[in-house]
């Protein structure tokens, strides 16, 4: 049980984010072990980050949580961890008595900085899964071989390991509604058919469910999932929305997509200074957020979750 489930070299700001679903019959505890190969002292600083656990037949509520704590605790400048010395590591356990039949999910965002210069900084970041409170987890985060995954467990590819070049996205959207056409939708969804095609951004790095890194990206097509791709977990998105003068307001909601049966959350702010909102739909049930036709929105979607959602545009008489 004590092992590293993934590792990989990160350099400056990068994002690490860790889901697992307990099953071991015993309590679990996580690590980021961070180890500085470089020759100089490394600063590792923490932007924001968010953690939530629930039932793993349950796990939106978790994921919600996790997503929720991450919006609100963002911080620019950072929040200073530790100094790590030249061959040094550093061990920040980010969840503990992690029960069977829970899953946990953890986002934060980090940044390494050289001590003297400022700089960005190498290191190597291991993600570590332990049953014992008193673990070495230096000596897990330098065995040869991370473990394996439970690749098609229970029917489920649950392999995805491994880095993305982006952590999100931002994107301008135009909407011309019109009389022929006063009503559109688009889709955000982390699998096909719901998601746009190549909506997914393939991994840089990757590995296989045995644990070895294979030698370039590969890709795997699962039930509309890619192993070897993943999820861009977050969208500021500039809308414009035109419409005929004959219809005098327009209206945009955001929340279920349109002929599912998925519950889930959304979670926006409309602008940097609005406060965050978190609203739990039901299935075919959304949210009226904006009635202006020019708005910019930054939401995140939990990619834990296969949950299709959608943004209604709606040009009204």
């Amino acid at each position: 049980m004590n092992s590293t489930l993934y590792r990989d070299e990160m350099k400056g700001n990068f994002r690490f984010w860790s889901v697992h679903s307990n099953s071991a019959k015993e309590n679990l505890s996580f690590y980021m072990y961070v180890k500085n190969a470089s020759k100089t002292a490394v600063k590792l600083y923490m932007k924001g980050a968010g953690y939530g656990a629930s039932l793993t037949s349950k796990p939106e509520p978790g994921a919600a949580a996790a997503t929720n704590q991450y919006l609100k605790s963002q911080d620019s400048k950072g929040r200073y961890l530790a100094t790590i010395p030249s061959g040094g590591g550093y061990a920040y356990r980010y969840a503990s008595g992690v029960k069977d039949g829970y899953s946990m999910n953890y986002i934060a965002d980090f940044r390494a900085v050289d001590a003297s210069t400022g700089s960005d900084a190498a290191v190597t970041v291991s993600d570590i899964v332990t049953d014992s409170e008193a673990a070495n987890v230096a000596a897990y985060a330098s065995s040869a071989q991370i473990a394996p995954t439970n690749y098609l467990y229970k029917g489920s590819a649950d392999d995805y390991r491994g880095v993305l070049r982006h952590s999100g996205r931002t994107a301008k959207v135009n909407v011309n509604l019109t009389v022929a056409e006063p009503r559109k939708f688009i889709n955000i969804a982390d699998a096909e058919p719901a998601a746009y095609p190549e909506e997914q951004e393939p991994l840089i790095s990757s590995w296989d469910e045995h644990g070895t890194k294979y030698n370039k990206p590969t890709e795997v097509v699962f039930k509309g999932k890619k192993r070897g791709a993943f999820w861009v977990t977050d969208y500021t998105i500039q809308f414009l929305i035109t419409k005929p003068a004959s219809h005098p307001s327009v209206l945009t909601a955001y929340g279920a997509r349109y002929g599912t049966s998925n519950s889930g959350y959304i979670h926006y702010k409309i602008s940097p200074d609005a406060p965050l909102t978190q609203y739990a739909y039901d299935a075919g049930k959304v949210r009226l957020i904006d009635t202006s036709g020019s708005f910019t929105i930054k939401t995140m979607v939990q990619p834990f979750l296969s949950v299709p959602l959608a943004f209604y545009f709606a040009a009204e008489q």
